[in-house]
């Protein structure tokens, strides 16, 4: 588990003017549970995860970890993806792979190998596995991305717009492929995105963020009878059934009604009387 209590940043400007973008701000993340944030630009998501990743130092309040450690500095604990893929361009797909798989002392050659080439399989990228960063497409680097960061076994995952910059059908595939990733080793996955969809069809749990200062306006959970059907065995097992369950998913009614009321919560958070001013 996460413990997020009582986070505040300040940020001073060169003007030396001082900006507050998140205010006492009070979150618990479960163990295993995929978390995503949304909200208006400029409302701190960002910072939010960079803080939980131990880039930022927060002005006041703590982050605990699993085992009651304070979070203020990285970690191989915590893997970051990047809305940019930031692969190691002078190695290849298998190779970018093993190497993150000797972050945590892995030193047997033959189980860094294996467990990258499963990583790789799950990912969907075995016939790319000898290719440069720049022979992929975005979409596959990204893929490529998410493997090498679940190759040093991270027990949070750590995602800051990673499919924003995709078409609506790569997109699509990445969505099913960090469902079956997240089913095979169940780490805590923390999603930042501006699509209220994709948070919907990914997450257990969907948090909107308001701005001025940058804190929590509401908490939804996605019904388990609807994240129990996206995620039967034989389904995440079936990448094209996965795909096609999402896309289902993406019309179910109580999906669509609670995508209504996210809506109207950021729309919320956009039109409060700070904003206004």
């Amino acid at each position: 588990m996460i413990s997020i209590h009582h986070i505040s940043k300040t940020f001073v400007t060169d003007a030396g003017t001082e900006v507050k973008a998140l205010g006492d701000i009070d979150l618990e993340i479960t163990n295993g549970e995929i978390l995503s944030v949304v909200g208006p630009s400029g409302c701190g998501k960002s910072t939010l995860l960079k803080l939980i990743a131990g880039f930022e130092t927060p002005t006041a309040g703590v982050i605990l970890g699993s085992e009651g450690q304070e979070l203020t500095v990285p970690g191989v604990d915590r893997g970051v993806v990047f809305q940019q893929p930031t692969l190691f361009p002078w190695l290849n797909v298998r190779r970018n792979v093993e190497f993150a798989g000797t972050v945590r002392g892995r030193k047997e050659s033959q189980s860094i190998k294996a467990a990258a080439n499963e990583l790789i399989g799950l990912v969907g990228l075995g016939a790319a596995a000898r290719r440069f960063p720049h022979e992929l497409s975005g979409g596959m680097q990204q893929r490529a991305q998410i493997a090498r960061v679940l190759a040093t076994s991270p027990e949070v995952v750590l995602m800051d717009e990673p499919f924003g910059a995709l078409d609506p059908f790569t997109r699509e595939h990445l969505q099913a492929e960090l469902l079956r990733a997240w089913h095979r080793y169940r780490p805590t996955i923390v999603l930042i995105t501006h699509s209220v969809e994709e948070a919907l069809l990914v997450s257990d749990r969907v948090v909107v963020m308001a701005p001025n200062p940058g804190r929590i306006l509401r908490d939804f959970e996605v019904p388990q009878k609807i994240r129990a059907s996206l995620l039967d065995e034989e389904v995440v097992d079936d990448r094209e059934r996965l795909r096609a369950r999402l896309r289902e998913h993406s019309a179910h009614p109580t999906l669509v009604e609670l995508r209504h009321v996210v809506k109207e919560a950021i729309a919320h958070a956009h039109s409060g009387p700070e904003l206004a001013a």
